[in-house]
């Protein structure tokens, strides 16, 4: 690994001239120009870079803003240059090219392996660091249109998006050349979008630059209407809107997505932040969902409104996360959840305790399928007007003789009840689940010739290890004798 280090700085010598005198570059030498190239920084980079890279220093920098071949970026070097990227030009010749840092007003270059140097870099740009608050905008209309406290002229996917009078013209295009043009630094970036509907499927990339704990990307729609800015994807199974491997973690707030091919809306993927902060979900397949390691989705800051069915409205699974901070959801429309309001499955997290729900829906309110508690008498029950208790194979009229503890528990939810016999006609048996001796509004009554109920709406939270579960069965004066199994799922 030394001898190709050393290799690059001889290929470099040649050029060493040149460079000195095209670029300023000033301090003392370092421990990374053992040659002696004092004055040349692409031959002080390139030789810190290798060095450190082979040695395993530079892990975290790595990156191909580029899509030339391999980059890192030089955070230690002071100077014009920070960023060194091996890769192959246009004719498929090996190159090393030099991006300036922060977006200085020197220009980069390429360096051919030979020792020649070019003007960087054939056609496209260095990422430029940005220092200041930045707001992008985007308008997908032909016309001019309000966005934010501005006008928007008619987008155009050849703007550079950086003025209400040059704003892209899709979502895509915009948010794109922000994460791959950029480095945002320390700084606080916002992508204002003009009123209208923006059909198309949208991919949330990762960027470089983070602060305020990675959240310094907002897409913004209309604070007064979040309806007036709708994304909306046409195509399945891509969602509406979704981030894979963007860990920083984008902000969407006051917009409206709907998904018109039964489609998720919101997807957070494999190490990936979405924050929704305001705005409305329409109809979706699924409104919101975080699937896979590390993907997470969090619902902050400010009120939002749920207008749209879906089969659910919040999904987590495979280590996917979501959680609320204190906000309220308001429902209009009544609109119906075949699955549940909120699904949990396969070591996903769902944590709606700040949530306050307004309105009304059809469905479920909880859809878990993980780990359960069963229970079943056993024996048959009493045919005569009594309090019993179920304990796992086991009925008794004292609860303390029959019940199970909890392990790690944190929520106990979806109650599910079967009987052998029906209670018969104008009779009934009541099940209800118990914490610590004590009744929780997770019940459910079977009456007459049904042989089930379940309670999917309500749950417990804050279940402390150790604590005493059992069920509850009351049945009616003169019900049929029977058999029950009950069970509960928990996480």
């Amino acid at each position: 690994m030394k001898r190709l280090a050393l290799a690059l700085l001889l290929a470099l010598a040649p050029a060493a001239a040149w460079a000195q005198n095209a670029i300023l570059q000033s301090g003392p030498p370092t421990k990374f120009d053992p040659l002696g190239y004092i004055g040349n920084p692409a031959a002080e980079a390139a030789s810190k870079m290798f060095t450190d890279n082979f040695r395993g220093l530079n892990t975290a920098h790595h990156f191909d803003n580029k899509t030339i071949g391999d980059c890192w970026e030089d955070a230690l070097t002071s100077g014009p240059y920070h960023e060194i990227c091996i890769g192959h030009d246009s004719s498929g010749n090996a190159l090393l090219t030099v991006l300036p840092v922060n977006g200085g007003s020197t220009a980069g270059f390429n360096i051919n392996f030979n020792g020649t140097l070019f003007p960087f870099p054939f056609g496209t740009n260095p990422r430029q660091g940005l220092v200041t608050t930045t707001t992008f905008y985007v308008n997908q209309s032909t016309s001019t249109a309000p966005c934010g406290a501005f006008t928007c002229q008619p987008g155009n996917d050849g703007n550079n998006g950086l003025s209400n009078t040059q704003p892209f013209k899709t979502l895509q295009a915009a948010v794109n050349a922000m994460a791959y043009n950029y480095d945002f630094g320390s700084q606080v970036v916002n992508l204002q979008m003009a009123d209208g509907t923006y059909s198309e499927c949208v991919l949330l990339p990762d960027y470089i630059g983070s602060t305020n704990q990675g959240r310094v990307v907002s897409i913004l729609g209309n604070a007064g209407n979040t309806s007036a800015v709708t994304v909306t994807c046409n195509s399945a199974p891509s969602a509406t809107i979704t981030a894979v491997n963007a860990s920083k973690g984008w902000i969407l707030k006051n917009i409206k997505v709907t998904h018109t091919a039964n489609g998720t809306c919101v997807f957070a993927d494999y190490h990936s932040a979405i924050y929704w902060d305001g705005g409305d979900f329409g109809v979706c397949g699924t409104h919101a969902s975080a699937i896979n390691t590390g993907a997470f989705l969090e619902f902050i800051n400010h009120n939002y409104t749920i207008d749209g069915a879906a089969q659910i409205h919040a999904s987590a699974s495979d280590g996917g996360e979501i959680i609320w901070q204190t906000v309220t959801a308001t429902i209009t429309g009544t609109p119906a959840f075949s699955v549940g309001l909120f699904s949990s499955a396969n070591g996903g997290t769902i944590d709606p305790q700040f949530l306050t729900i307004s309105g009304a829906f059809t469905g479920a309110k909880y859809a878990v399928y993980g780990p359960t508690f069963a229970f079943s008498t056993g024996a048959t029950a009493s045919t005569t007007s009594s309090t019993q208790f179920i304990g796992q194979g086991s009925i008794n009229t004292t609860e303390n003789n029959y019940y199970v503890v909890a392990p790690h528990v944190t929520r106990i939810a979806q109650l599910y009840v079967n009987v052998v016999t029906a209670p018969g006609v104008g009779h009934t048996f009541t099940f209800t689940l118990r914490l610590g001796g004590n009744d929780t509004a997770l019940t459910c009554t079977i009456s007459d010739n049904a042989t089930a109920c379940n309670d999917l709406v309500h749950e417990n939270t804050n279940v402390t290890s150790g604590v005493v579960i059992g069920v509850k069965m009351v049945s009616s004066a003169s019900a049929a004798t029977t058999q029950a199994a009950a069970s509960v799922v928990y996480r």
